[in-house]
């Protein structure tokens, strides 16, 4: 059951808005299905597993845009989309996915303690309660793949997306 309701008329120019910022910067987006109500929009609607959480569109790896026509085209089709930003190389952005769900707020806790603190860096809370850490991609690197690097704590890159705020999934605000 969602935490927040969202009044369609306001969440759509939000979601548009929100995504444009994103694609100002350089991050490709995508829409994702609605799941606000805790429902999907998808066609498994509520049997889905993932509510608002994955793509409206195919292909979206090589269709992740920051393109704002394109992008605007597809708020206007799809106006309570929440918004992906697809994450590695092509969008020079890496983003560390902490779930405390699994223990990752510990384990980030643990390796800055036995490390140095995260940069400042844009953060995003998340649906289920953790946090996105936004990080640009390393500079000289090769492709930057996608890892676990222990309960709770995943490197998203290449090939993944994460969804950004002010998505709603049906847990809470992402």
């Amino acid at each position: 059951m969602p935490t927040e309701e969202r009044n369609d008329e306001t969440a759509a120019g939000d979601l548009l808005a929100a995504a444009l910022v994103y694609a100002a910067r350089g991050w490709r987006v995508l829409p994702l299905h609605d799941g606000s109500s805790g429902i999907c929009s998808c066609i498994h609607g509520p049997a889905c597993k993932t509510p608002g959480k994955h793509p409206r569109i195919d292909k979206w790896p090589e269709r992740a845009s920051c393109d704002p026509a394109l992008i605007a085209g597809w708020w206007q089709r799809w106006p309570s989309a929440n918004v992906g930003i697809a994450t590695g190389r092509r969008s020079d952005l890496v983003v560390l996915d902490v779930d405390p769900r699994h223990g990752g707020d510990d384990e980030l806790a643990a390796l800055v303690a036995e490390h140095e603190s995260l940069p400042d860096t844009p953060v995003a809370l998340t649906g289920g309660g953790g946090v996105h850490y936004y990080f640009r991609c390393p500079a000289g690197e090769g492709v930057v793949k996608s890892v676990t690097l222990a309960d709770g704590l995943e490197l998203k890159a290449d090939g993944t997306f994460v969804v950004a705020p002010p998505s709603l999934t049906g847990e809470k605000r992402e």
